[in-house]
């Protein structure tokens, strides 16, 4: 039997981020008799670092701070070597600036790269955004996770369509499942709730002032709040704002975020722009009555009344009567929860997706064959 490909999987952090996840996600679920899955990052602190290594996955640093600084020609060296004594067959770089490094590397030692590219450009900072333009014509294929985001680079970004591949994010089905009795702690509050960074475009005040206006269908409802971010005291103030003191709860980012998923009955997302969501798909996984801004990747995950409930973005009223009406009818919300898990489970698993991903790798690496 042929010995293994290997493959380089980069990410800036090892640390909770989106893109940390995938990486930590895609390396534990390769076919190891195809594929040997080494990881590089900027920094390899960070608890996907831990499952990485406890998977027996190598972990390389490249300690880059800035790519102003002088050191950033002995890290693409260092990478240089390393593609060669571990013979690297081929780099994925998951994130904006290990896309741009990667693509720098692999282009001086004569190894294919594929960069990912799982967002929306106007969300870049124009000098990346400059630079990814650049690495669009360099890499032998972009990866996106959304045929929104696909759509996006060839019509806003004019990316030459066929390097694009789509491949959506996946979920554990063992971890992120539907409560089972005792597995958490019994609550009799209906609770409604989000995981999530808090940044701007998650319009986490939008759920705030939905929140205002529902719990008085249900005065006894909690609202959950998980995550940290720029946005965590603006978010706290319009709480008290809102005089939610009582019923909202604001909770630090976490590790293991499955059973807090489990504790919500409603999960909602009202970003104003999104992807593909690893947390609504995470939800879903565990059975949650789902409620999501129509945008970017979510139609693709959420169909209307199906798996979840889908709202314009920003559409205050729309979100209200979307929660109403999951609030006022249990026997939906529990439809909804049971058909979103069969979606990630069915259509979403992260062993689906390593699959998906391994084709990808097979069509890169056949024009090098």
């Amino acid at each position: 039997m042929a010995a293994p490909f290997r493959i380089l999987l980069m990410t800036q952090t090892l640390g909770t981020g989106g893109c940390a996840r995938d990486v930590s996600n895609i390396a534990q679920n390769l076919d190891r008799a195809r594929f040997e899955p080494h990881v590089g990052c900027f920094s390899s602190e960070g608890i996907r670092g831990d499952d990485l290594r406890s998977a027996g996955v190598p972990i390389i640093q490249f300690p880059v701070r800035s790519f102003r600084s002088p050191s950033i020609i002995a890290n693409i060296l260092r990478m240089g070597r390393y593609l060669k004594s571990h013979n690297i067959r081929l780099v994925h770089a998951f994130d904006t600036s290990t896309d741009v490094f990667a693509v720098a590397a692999g282009r001086i030692f004569m190894t294919p790269v594929i960069t990912a590219n799982l967002w929306y450009r106007f969300m870049v900072p124009p000098l990346y955004r400059r630079a990814l333009r650049v690495t669009d014509h360099l890499a032998k294929a972009i990866v996106v996770n959304s045929d929104a985001v696909r759509r996006h680079l060839i019509e806003d970004e004019h990316t030459p369509p066929n390097s694009i591949h789509v491949c959506h994010n996946g979920v554990d089905p063992q971890v992120f499942a539907p409560k089972t009795l005792g597995s958490i702690p019994p609550h009799k509050e209906l609770t409604i709730g989000t995981v999530c960074a808090l940044r701007p475009e998650k319009c986490i005040d939008l759920l705030l002032a939905a929140f205002a206006v529902v719990r008085r269908v249900q005065p006894s409802m909690k609202l959950l709040i998980v995550g940290s971010g720029e946005m965590l005291v603006a978010l706290r103030d319009e709480s008290k704002r809102l005089g939610l003191e009582e019923d909202c709860v604001f909770e630090p980012e976490k590790r293991d975020v499955a059973d807090w998923m489990r504790a919500i009955d409603v999960f909602v997302i009202p970003s104003s722009s999104e992807s593909l969501p690893n947390a609504l798909l995470e939800a879903m996984g565990c059975g949650c009555c789902v409620i999501a801004s129509r945008v970017g990747g979510i139609p693709e995950m959420v169909s209307h009344r199906d798996n979840g409930i889908l709202f314009e973005s920003g559409d205050l009223d729309g979100l209200v009567s979307a929660l109403t009406t999951v609030i006022r009818d249990k026997s939906l919300r529990d439809r909804l929860g049971r058909e979103a898990s069969r979606t990630a489970r069915e259509d979403f698993s992260i062993q689906m997706i390593a699959r998906r991903m391994e084709e990808i790798y097979n069509t890169v690496l056949a024009y090098r064959l």
